[in-house]
């Protein structure tokens, strides 16, 4: 594996159709049908959201980072 390229053979094993590579995961299972907007606007939405939510992350006088999270 090396840049944009990935390597089959350098996948992990496991579930068929998803794949793991670099800390991201690609589940090729998930189809939206024709027509149907509101499945395509959840997973439009989903692919959108960030990865941190801004407001819940702050720093500390020491220099760490504390993100607190939404749930326990």
């Amino acid at each position: 594996m090396s840049g944009d390229r990935v390597d089959p053979v350098d996948l992990p094993a496991g579930t068929p159709l998803c794949a793991w590579v670099v800390g991201v995961s690609l589940h090729t299972v998930v189809d939206v049908p024709a027509r149907d907007r509101r499945p395509l606007e959840l997973l439009c939405r989903y692919v959108a959201r960030p990865a941190v939510v801004r407001e819940r992350l702050s720093r500390l006088e020491d220099g760490w980072l504390l993100y607190r999270l939404k749930r326990r």
